[in-house]
């Protein structure tokens, strides 16, 4: 166990064992867990806002029109049911872990389902945390939001990029 001191001060009689045991901080996942969900509801708003359409031009989104920004949306929404690796032969995934879509495509945590998922430590590093493993390089979910979300907001992003475009030339006239 990497930074692990252990002790020994008992003694046993023969034939009689001792065993030892570790509690898992699980604690760092649900944090970040928590930061990802509030993340994705925070990019999830800015391109709502983006791509909301209104017949008042005054109120519409810069890209109310582009299906690529809509595209987005979709797969943004996929993030919480789409799984991110096998776990002893199941699929696992966000929601595993009680992470949910409201009907206003924010996300929020099932409490109950996350607490349960706390108690499976391979599970809540399996699905959240990166790794490599025999098969390859396997990305957890922090990796592909972070990865979505520069996609679409980065310097170089597809949002911005489109955004930019607009600027330009139909977004004069909104």
């Amino acid at each position: 166990l990497p930074g692990a001191t252990i002790n020994i001060g008992a003694t046993t009689a023969p034939g009689e064992t001792i065993t030892l045991s570790t509690a898992v901080d699980s604690s760092k996942y649900t944090a970040i867990l928590r930061q990802m969900v509030a993340s994705y509801n925070d990019l999830q708003a800015t391109i709502s806002s983006e791509i909301h359409f209104d017949s008042d031009t005054a109120k519409r989104g810069g890209l109310s029109s582009d299906p690529v920004a809509r595209g987005f949306m979709y797969q943004m929404r996929r993030m919480t049911t789409d799984p991110i690796t096998k776990l002893n032969g199941n699929d696992v995934s966000l929601a595993t872990l009680g992470v949910k879509t409201k009907i206003d495509g924010t996300l929020e945590i099932d409490e109950t389902k996350l607490t349960a998922a706390t108690q499976n430590p391979d599970l809540m590093e399996a699905v959240i945390a990166s790794s490599s493993r025999p098969t390859g390089t396997i990305k957890g979910a922090f990796d592909k939001m972070n990865d979505f979300a520069d996609m679409i907001m980065g310097k170089d992003g597809a949002l911005v990029t489109l955004y930019n475009k607009t600027e330009t030339t139909d977004m004069q006239k909104y």
